[in-house]
């Protein structure tokens, strides 16, 4: 096992492919990084491979706009060099969008992470659009409740789960509007949802679920994207500040 000198976080894009297994995106990554010339630390073989560490999983079928992985060097590089070797090989067509270097001895991700930020577009099946007022209530309401209850399938049995403890921040950013500027019918919400190894994982579809249920609607999911992942550290991170959320 060579030691590990420096050790870079990159944030990446991810484009929605559905369902992809978590031991696929760790092959594709491990191909990539093989190719790139970097003087990659690497574990106990047989045979070697490069040091590496993934940030939580995409949620089928979601894209993601700056997901981290941390990546290790057995020689220190300087950025435009690191850069240069890993922007034509992002797996599955994503983009580097940043990178810096981390203490080699800091927490892996898995240890560190704590939440993540999503974007969802809810459109209404039928039924009238959630907007800013009402919206703004059931937030309120939710973020004030001691228990959201829910229900999920599991084993083919539906079973009630209490989500409340994995909600950490609800907010409407706007209403979708067309070229011509009139209101289409959809509502865009952005949630702050607590991820890690510690407690209970948060889905956005449970809490889609739930706002649904507040507003006597049934909703649909039109799209939703995972902004970013919050470490301990939020600025450390993501390389942005904390996103202002109501909470």
């Amino acid at each position: 096992m060579s030691d590990i000198r420096q050790r870079w976080r990159l944030f990446v894009t991810a484009a929605n492919v559905g369902a992809v297994s978590q031991r696929d995106v760790t092959a594709s990554w491990e191909e990539a990084l093989a190719t790139s010339g970097l003087p990659l630390a690497t574990t106990d073989g047989p045979p070697p491979r490069p040091r590496f560490w993934l940030g939580p999983p995409l949620p089928s079928g979601m894209a993601g706009e700056r997901e981290p992985l941390d990546i290790a060097l057995a020689e220190r590089r300087r950025i435009h060099l690191v850069r240069e070797a890993l922007e034509p090989r992002i797996p599955g067509g994503g983009h580097l969008v940043d990178l810096y270097d981390v203490w080699p001895g800091a927490p892996t991700l898995a240890a560190s992470v704590v939440a993540a930020d999503y974007r969802v577009t809810l459109a209404p099946l039928g039924g009238s659009l959630l907007r800013g007022p009402e919206f703004d209530a059931i937030a309120a309401a939710l973020l004030a409740a001691d228990r959201i209850l829910v229900m999920r399938e599991k084993g083919g049995r539906s079973l009630q789960v209490d989500i409340r403890p994995t909600l950490l921040a609800l907010a409407s950013v706007a209403l979708s509007s067309d070229a011509a500027g009139s209101v289409e019918a959809v509502t865009v919400v952005r949630m702050r949802l607590r991820v890690g190894s510690a407690g209970p994982v948060g889905r956005p579809a449970d809490i889609v679920t739930a706002i649904g249920d507040r507003a006597g609607l049934e909703l649909r999911v039109a799209g939703a994207v995972r902004e970013r992942v919050v470490a301990d550290d939020a600025e450390q991170s993501s390389g942005e500040p904390p996103i202002p959320l109501v909470h």
